[in-house]
């Protein structure tokens, strides 16, 4: 997963130890939690900063020392406007920051490129065009042949809203007993679920428009050393990696008897090849059907597709984010005395822009 990210750091330090304490949290839950009696101190030491924060600058402040978290579950401070504000304010960092650490950095590296653009921005990008001028041969005293014109492609992305509704519970909050961490981690890989589901979409859609000659079916060593060849070939030469999932590179193994000595304890160990006839072989982490997690279990990255990407080929995908700030809007229909119920906006947009052209073989 992806380590880097960032937010706007405030001149208030109980803010940014507020937001600190929580990307922390999401963090360790994503990674998996080490200590679990030190982290659930750290839960209820977040909550009351959070708490804490939230009041400041209200007229309930003066009153926090007193009754500490439990202020929490009065109406009036909960509904209080400059409180959720301030609440919101922390939480939309939160999650600007966490949303980051929740992509497969295997499959943003290979394939996906992410654009933060102005509010109400178009992206647009600029494809250079593949083809090559043809050599003419002249005759003695001809000055030139045909003028041959090279045009590049022009594509814009145009973000949307997309949501997630979610709410907490106020009297949870003031138990210490609400794991932030968690919440927030859920809210970043929703965020990031959706964004794979789409991608992956618009990968697989766009392989119609490759070219018969770089569509394979099946493994072999002519199908996939020709398909490898005509990758590098067109993007001038480059290295040329395999990308799939664990059980798609599962099959990258030679056919020849002879060739397969010696590799079972490598396959036995990482379950596929590291290098495959000249290509680099990397898998690409799975990702689940958020819809189906407690049915069908769907899992959303094809395991029956090899994709053949060149090493400095244009990223097909490209993900654009409008602004970057996340915003929150309340739903006060559905907003209760204990609860605060709020809408979680991000303005994206996906789209698939083969601007090099790459493999694929068909399993």
């Amino acid at each position: 997963m992806l380590k880097m990210f960032n937010y706007k750091k405030s001149e208030n330090a109980l803010f940014n130890d507020v937001v600190d304490g929580i990307v922390d949290s999401a963090r360790q839950h994503i990674e998996g939690v080490q200590n679990r009696k030190e982290y659930e101190e750290m839960q209820s030491d977040v909550c009351e900063n959070l708490v804490k924060y939230c009041v400041s600058g209200t007229r309930y402040e003066d009153r926090f020392e007193a009754e500490g978290l439990d202020l929490v579950k009065n109406p009036s401070v909960n509904g209080n406007r400059d409180f959720r504000e301030n609440f919101d304010a922390v939480i939309a960092q939160v999650i600007n920051a966490t949303l980051p650490m929740t992509m497969s950095s295997r499959f943003a590296d290979t394939f996906m490129e992410i654009h933060h653009i102005g509010w109400g921005d178009t992206a647009r990008f600029i494809v250079d065009s593949n083809e090559l001028y043809q050599v003419n041969e002249l005759a003695e005293g001809i000055h030139r042949g045909a003028l041959q014109p090279i045009y590049n492609n022009e594509i814009v992305v145009n973000p949307q809203p997309v949501e997630i509704a979610v709410s907490i519970d106020w009297y949870l909050l003031a138990s210490r007993k609400f794991d932030i961490g968690v919440w927030a981690a859920k809210i970043a890989r929703s965020f990031e679920n959706y964004v794979l589901a789409k991608a992956i979409a618009a990968l697989i859609g766009a392989t119609d428009g490759l070219g018969a000659g770089y569509v394979a079916n099946g493994v072999d060593v002519n199908n996939y050393g020709t398909l490898a060849q005509r990758v590098s070939a067109v993007n001038g030469g480059s290295a040329i990696y395999a990308l799939g999932t664990s059980v798609a590179l599962s099959k990258l193994v030679p056919s020849t008897v002879g060739l397969q000595y010696g590799l079972g304890v490598e396959i036995t160990k990482n379950g596929f090849l590291d290098r495959y006839l000249g290509t680099n072989v990397i898998a690409i982490d799975q990702a689940i059907d958020p819809l189906t997690i407690n049915s069908s279990a769907k899992l959303m990255v094809p395991d029956d597709k090899i994709f053949l990407v060149s090493a400095n080929a244009y990223k097909p995908l490209k993900i654009c984010m409008e602004g970057n700030e996340i915003t929150l809007t309340d739903l006060p229909e559905y907003t209760s005395d204990r609860t605060y119920t709020f809408s979680v906006k991000v303005r994206l947009g996906i789209a698939a822009i083969l601007g090099s052209k790459h493999g694929v073989i068909n399993l």
